[in-house]
């Protein structure tokens, strides 16, 4: 069944839309998912979650891309559930996963002294080929 047809059965209500969108994206997602969480239970629920997410927006919405749209429920789905499992952890891996973003807005300190460094030895090895005078 073609995208906008299953978009059709939602804005008409029908049930069979969640049966099409299954058929169609089910490994999909579940592909997602999995990846995300890495467990079967869990990965069921956040896809029964995106099924109902996808009843609860269309309508209004009405998705240009039907997989695109799928995809970005399942995977704000699965990763809610991650954060969720992993902040019960004593704080899971928010420390670590902030510290990783941080480093990538932070310019690395020694990267400038590095660059000195290698900059001085070029310029030593010049002039050691130059004459004394």
């Amino acid at each position: 069944m073609e995208d906008q047809e299953i978009i059709e059965l939602y804005f008409r209500r029908s049930e069979d839309a969640i049966a099409e969108t299954r058929s169609k994206y089910g490994a999909y997602c579940n592909t997602i998912v999995y990846g995300i969480l890495h467990d079967n239970e869990d990965s069921e629920e956040c896809l029964n979650d995106t099924y109902l997410r996808l009843w609860d927006t269309i309508p209004p919405e009405k998705p240009e891309n039907l997989k695109a749209y799928i995809a970005r429920l399942v995977r704000n789905s699965a990763l809610n559930m991650y954060k969720k499992k992993n902040a019960a952890k004593r704080g899971g891996d928010f420390v670590k996963i902030a510290l990783e973003e941080l480093r990538d807005c932070i310019p690395d300190s020694t990267s400038g002294i590095t660059e000195k460094l290698e900059l001085r030895d070029l310029a030593e090895r010049f002039l050691r080929t130059l004459p004394r005078d």
